[in-house]
């Protein structure tokens, strides 16, 4: 008797999850973006420029992320680079192809 129970309850409970499956599957909203190709020619790559700035970490003082912004002022693109615990926050400008830091002269 039990098992019977058990096996008309197992068979109830996968009738149950397909059903969901099945209904899910069709009132499911189809894919809003079409297949996109890009040729490679069309794709940016990046190059990395050093920016003299070391983050000072404080495990027991401060929380172990930085802050960082870009932002465009004067026609020109400009870094904020949070500082650590005890360390101030510093400004870079982007001039011929490197970082400059500012923050002393502003």
């Amino acid at each position: 008797m039990v098992l019977r129970f058990i096996i008309i309850f197992f068979l109830v409970v996968l009738l149950v999850v397909f059903s969901l499956l099945l209904v899910r599957k069709l009132t499911w909203f189809p894919d809003p973006y079409p297949p996109v190709s890009i040729p490679a020619t069309e794709i940016p790559s990046f190059k990395e420029i050093p920016i003299d700035f070391v983050h000072k970490y404080d495990k027991s003082k401060s929380l172990p992320f930085m802050a960082g912004a870009i932002f465009e002022l004067g026609g020109e693109q400009h870094a904020f680079v949070g500082g650590g615990y005890n360390q101030p926050d510093e400004i870079f400008v982007y001039r011929n192809e490197s970082f400059v830091n500012i923050t002393k002269s502003i």
